[in-house]
C-alpha cells in the first residue's frame, strides 16, 4: 500500500472507524515478505569477520535457511545491533512477534538510530496490546526518518484514536491513570480529562473556550473554576489523588502548589505529574506561561524539603518532551510504598489480556501466543487462559530465549559493557547463579526511554560498571535501583568527582586508597577501598603446545589516552588565532614552557609521582589559562599522561636490542619491536601472558598506589613481570620472588638480560607471583564483597 504525502495528510476517517482501519493497516503490512536486504546497516563499522558473518546470516535468510542463519546471528548477538535486528526480522516473518520484540529492543540497546527497527518494534507491540507503546515506537520511526511513510500513514490512525475514542493510550496519560482509585482531582485539566472519574479543577471555566497554548478553542472539561494552587473546597486529607499533567511549571511558586496538594491528600494517597523535561528540551521558551523549568533531579531536589512527601517512582513519559513523578504522602520517617509499578502492569494488562482473547476467539494463534506471554511478563501470577507454547510454539527448537518464568527467583544483575573487564564480571555473576543482561551505555550519554523501559523490565537486583557513569547514576536513583562502580581508572574529570551527581544509590569500589579518600572527602559516603580482582579461567596457564614463543612482550589492552594532546592542541590554536592578543600569546608560551619544564621534571624523577610538587614550584598558586578549560587537577593528570608516553617510549628505546614484541595501539612515537594488532584481549591475551619469557608492565605515573588488574592478570596466566616499580607492588607482593620491578630503563635493560638467561629463575618467580594472584585476588571473592554491601 503506498500513499503520497500529500495524501496522507489529507487522509481522514470517522474517529470510531479509525481503530478498524489500522487494525487493517497493520495486517497488510504484516502480510508483507521480509526483505533482508538493508542489512548491514552500516557496513563501515564492522570489522573484517563481524562483516563476513553477517553477510553469511543474510545470504542465508534471503535463502530461506532461517534457522541456520538464526543460529549464526544468535552467537553474536551483543556485538553489533544488525546481528540482533536480523535475529528480531527473522521471528517477524515467522510470527513470533514477542521475541521479535525482544530481539529489536536488544538491537535499540546498542544503536537507536534506525528507523525501520522502530517501526518493527512498534508493530510487535501492537500485536501485543500495548497500543500506547507502540504508537510512542512509530513517533520514534517519524524521529528517525521523517521520510518513513509507513510511520506517517500509522500515526495518522494513532493520533485520531488517541484525540477521541482512545485518549488514555496518550503515553502521558498511561503513565498517571494508574494511580486514579478513589477520590481525586485532575488540577489544570483544560479540554481533556485525565480520567473521567476525576474531579477537573481549571482557571477555564467549565464549557468556556481556552484562549492559550494548547488549549486555545477548546472548551474546558472542569468541574471547579479553580486555581490548582488554592483547593479550599477540600478538606485536609480528603483526597486519595492528585493528577497534574504539565500544570506544575505554570505557577509561579511550585513548593506553595505542592504543599497545598499534599494538604488534601490522605496519608497514602499520591500525585501523578508529568512535567516538561528541561534535560530534553528547552522548556521555559517552549510555552510563555512556563513560570518554571523542572529536571528529574531538581523535582526530586523540592521533593526532598517536604517532609512527609517521598518519591515512589520517576520516569521518562515521553521520549525527547517530558517525565512523570509518582509521589506519595507518607508519615513522617517513612519511606514511600505505594505499588505503582504493580499498578501500572495491571493497567497495561488490560489490553494484553483483552488482545488475547480476541484473538483466540478469531484463531489467531500466533498473535494470542505474543499476547500471553507479554501478559505472563505483566502479572508472573497470572492464569493464563491458554498455553502459549502450544498456541505458537517457538520456530527453532533448542534455542528457546529466557522467559520470566525462567528467571524467576533468580537473582539479576545488568552490566555495562565498555571494556573486557565487563565481559569478566558477566562470567563471574552467572557462574554464580546471576541471571546477566548486558547493556552499552557511554560516559557522557542520558539514559533513553528505551534503556529506561529495559531496566524495569529486567529489573536488576543491581547495575554493575568499570568506569563511573554518572548520568547513570542519577537515573538509578530515580528508578530506586543500586548502581556499583568498582573501577581502578584514576577519573582525570572533576564533573565525575561532583558530589551531586554521585547520589547514595552509587556504591563507589575503587582500587585506589588515595583515590577512595578522595571521594570520602567529597562526601560520597559509599566510597569504599576494593583490590581489583581476576577470573582465574579467563587468565590461567596455558600449556607450551598451544603458544608461541616471545622473548620479551609488552601488552596494551586498550588505546592509550593522552589528555595532554588535547591541551596542547587548544593552547597552540588560541596562540594561531587573530582573536587572541598579543599579550594573551606570549602569556599562552609562558604556560607552555612551564608544562614543558614540569614533564621534563617528571621523567627526571622517574617512577616517582613528582607532579604535584613540580607545579608548585614552578608555577605556585596561579590556575591554569581559561583557554584550556581545565581544571588544576585535569591539567596535572594530563601532564602526567605525555609524562607517561614519553617513558614508555624511552622503555621501548631502551629494550630495542631484544625480541621484542607490541600487543595493541600504543600512543607514543616510537615505534620498536614487532607489533601486533590486539582485536580480542580475552582470548588473545592468556596466549600472549604464557608464551612470553618476559612480560613488561607499565601503567600511568599516578597510578601509584594500585595494584593494576592487567599485571594481575598476567601473573594469573603464569606470565614472567618485569613491572615499573611502584610502593604499592611491594605491599602486595615480594618483588623478586613473586614479580620483578625496575626504577630505571638501564635496569630495566638489566633485568631483561638476567632473567632470559635464568629461565629456572624466571619460571620460579612466575610460578610463585600466579599461587599468590590465585590465592588473594580472585573476582568470584571480591564480587562477593560487592554483593555483601548492596545487600546491607
Amino acid at each position: 500500500m503506498a500513499y503520497t504525502k500529500s495524501a496522507m495528510n489529507n487522509l481522514s476517517v470517522k474517529a470510531e472507524d479509525a481503530p478498524a482501519v489500522l487494525s487493517k493497516l497493520v495486517e497488510q503490512f504484516i502480510s508483507m515478505d521480509i526483505d533482508f536486504s538493508d542489512i548491514p546497516v552500516e557496513p563501515e563499522k564492522l570489522d573484517g569477520k563481524k562483516r563476513a558473518d553477517l553477510e553469511e546470516a543474510v545470504n542465508l535468510a534471503q535463502n530461506g535457511n532461517l534457522q541456520t542463519a538464526y543460529e549464526l546471528a544468535l552467537k553474536k548477538s551483543g556485538t553489533s545491533f544488525e546481528f540482533d535486528y536480523l535475529r528480531g526480522k527473522i521471528l517477524f516473518s515467522l510470527k513470533s512477534y514477542y521475541e521479535a520484540h525482544e530481539a529489536f529492543a536488544e538491537s535499540l540497546t546498542q544503536f537507536s538510530e534506525y528507523a525501520e527497527v522502530w517501526f518493527y518494534l512498534g508493530m510487535c507491540d501492537y500485536q501485543m496490546g500495548l497500543l500506547s507503546q507502540g504508537f510512542m515506537e512509530w513517533h520514534l520511526t517519524y524521529d528517525a526518518n521523517k521520510n518513513h511513510e509507513d510511520a506517517r500513514l500509522l500515526l495518522n490512525f494513532a493520533n485520531t484514536m488517541m484525540k477521541t475514542t482512545h485518549r488514555e493510550l496518550n503515553p502521558e496519560a498511561e503513565v498517571i491513570l494508574p494511580i486514579v482509585n478513589g477520590r481525586g482531582v485532575d488540577v489544570g485539566c483544560g479540554g481533556v480529562k485525565t480520567h473521567k472519574d476525576a474531579i477537573g479543577v481549571d482557571l477555564i471555566a467549565p464549557g468556556e473556550l481556552g484562549d492559550k497554548a494548547s488549549q486555545k478553542g477548546i472548551a474546558s472539561q472542569a468541574d471547579i473554576y479553580a486555581s490548582g494552587d488554592d483547593l479550599n473546597m477540600f478538606t485536609d486529607g480528603e483526597l486519595d489523588y492528585v493528577i497534574a499533567r504539565h500544570n506544575l511549571e505554570h505557577y509561579t511558586d511550585p513548593l506553595k502548589t505542592l504543599l497545598e496538594w499534599r494538604r488534601v491528600l490522605k496519608t497514602g494517597g499520591v500525585i501523578g505529574l508529568v512535567l516538561p523535561d528541561d534535560d530534553a528540551f528547552d522548556t521555559i521558551h517552549a510555552d510563555k506561561t512556563h513560570a518554571h523549568v523542572f529536571t528529574q533531579s531538581s523535582f526530586r531536589n523540592i521533593i526532598s524539603i517536604i517532609p512527609d512527601l517521598e518519591i515512589a517512582e520517576m520516569g521518562i513519559s515521553q521520549a525527547n518532551w517530558s517525565f512523570y513523578a509518582i509521589v506519595e504522602k507518607v508519615k513522617l520517617g517513612e519511606k514511600a510504598s505505594y505499588p505503582y509499578r504493580r499498578k501500572l502492569n495491571e493497567w497495561l494488562a488490560k489490553d494484553v489480556r483483552k488482545r488475547a482473547e480476541l484473538a483466540i476467539a478469531v484463531g489467531l494463534n500466533d498473535v494470542a501466543s505474543a499476547a500471553l506471554r507479554c501478559l505472563s511478563r505483566l502479572l508472573p501470577d497470572e492464569h493464563l487462559l491458554a498455553d502459549p507454547d502450544q498456541l505458537h510454539p517457538f520456530p527453532f527448537s533448542g534455542f528457546e530465549p529466557k522467559t520470566p518464568a525462567m528467571l524467576s527467583g533468580k537473582r539479576k544483575v545488568m552490566v555495562l559493557k565498555g571494556n573486557y573487564l565487563a565481559d569478566a564480571y558477566c562470567a563471574a555473576l552467572e557462574k554464580m547463579g546471576y541471571a546477566v543482561a548486558r547493556f552499552p551505555f557511554s560516559r557522557k550519554q542520558k539514559l533513553s526511554q528505551h534503556l529506561e523501559r529495559r531496566i524495569r523490565r529486567f529489573n536488576p537486583d543491581f547495575i554493575i560498571s568499570a568506569t563511573l557513569h554518572p548520568y547513570l547514576s542519577e537515573s538509578l536513583r530515580n528508578m530506586d535501583i543500586p548502581y556499583v562502580v568498582w573501577s581502578e581508572d584514576i577519573p582525570t574529570h572533576d564533573l565525575l568527582l561532583r558530589r551531586d551527581l554521585i547520589p547514595d544509590n552509587t556504591r563507589l569500589f575503587h582500587g585506589s586508597v588515595t583515590e577512595t579518600a578522595r571521594y570520602k572527602k567529597l562526601g560520597v559516603r559509599n566510597a569504599v577501598y576494593l583490590p581489583p580482582a581476576i577470573d582465574y579461567e579467563c587468565f590461567k596457564p596455558t600449556s607450551a603446545k598451544d603458544v608461541a614463543s616471545y622473548d620479551i612482550s609488552l601488552v596494551v589492552p586498550a588505546p592509550v589516552l593522552n589528555m595532554y594532546e588535547t591541551l596542547s592542541r587548544t593552547l597552540r590554536k588560541a596562540i594561531m588565532s587573530r582573536d587572541t592578543s598579543v599579550e594573551g600569546k606570549n602569556r599562552l608560551f609562558e604556560w607552555i614552557g612551564k608544562l614543558g619544564k614540569i614533564i621534563t621534571g617528571q621523567l627526571e624523577a622517574c617512577v616517582e609521582w613528582k607532579t604535584h610538587d613540580l607545579w608548585n614550584d614552578i608555577i605556585g598558586d596561579a590556575r591554569p589559562p581559561s583557554i584550556a578549560n581545565m581544571s588544576k587537577a585535569e591539567t596535572l593528570y594530563a601532564i602526567g599522561d605525555e609524562a607517561s608516553c614519553r617513558k614508555m617510549a624511552q622503555l621501548l628505546s631502551a629494550l630495542s636490542g631484544f625480541d621484542l614484541h607490541v600487543w595493541g595501539e600504543l600512543n607514543c612515537k616510537v615505534q620498536a619491536g614487532v607489533a601486533h594488532d590486539l582485536s580480542d584481549y580475552l582470548s588473545q591475551a592468556p596466549l600472549i601472558y604464557s608464551g612470553s619469557k618476559i612480560n613488561i608492565y607499565t601503567g600511568a605515573i599516578y597510578e601509584q598506589d594500585v595494584i593494576p588488574s592487567h599485571m594481575l592478570e598476567i601473573m594469573s596466566a603464569g606470565g614472567f613481570v618485569l613491572a615499573e616499580h611502584r610502593d604499592s607492588y611491594e605491599d602486595a607482593f615480594e618483588t623478586g620472588k613473586d614479580l620483578v620491578c625496575f626504577k630505571s630503563y638501564d635496569e630495566a635493560k638489566e633485568l631483561a638480560e638476567y632473567y632470559l638467561s635464568h629461565p629456572d629463575e624466571r619460571k620460579a618467580i612466575a610460578e610463585s607471583g600466579r599461587l599468590k594472584v590465585a590465592e588473594n585476588y580472585l573476582l568470584k571473592d571480591r564480587l562477593e564483597t560487592i554483593i555483601d554491601a548492596v545487600a546491607e
